[in-house]
């Protein structure tokens, strides 16, 4: 136990390694997956209602807020716009994180 090679160190070094041949993966963040719809309704408070196409093939909607770097930079969301949406992995609203 008290040897070199069982100590974090090496393993410290190994990560932070820019010329690693291994990428590292969205720096450690856990990839959130998305989805692509239209938004249908605009709700109060910055708060939209996008529909989107399950796997299954049925059509179904989703309470979504827009990002902070689409609302700091004023970028506008209407109703018909085609939407990426990221899923918040416990089920409730999700993120508009890109138009177009």
């Amino acid at each position: 136990m008290g040897s070199k090679s069982d100590t974090l160190w090496p393993i410290q070094i190994h990560m932070n390694n820019s010329s690693n041949s291994q990428p590292a993966q969205n720096n450690g963040k856990a990839v959130k997956p998305t989805i692509n719809g239209i938004v249908v309704e605009s709700l109060p408070n910055a708060m939209f209602k996008v529909r989107y196409q399950t796997p299954e093939g049925e059509n179904a909607e989703l309470l979504t807020y827009m990002a902070g770097k689409m609302t700091y930079n004023r970028i506008r969301v209407l109703i018909g716009d085609r939407v990426t949406v990221e899923i918040d992995p416990y089920g409730g609203k999700g993120k508009i994180v890109r138009r177009g």
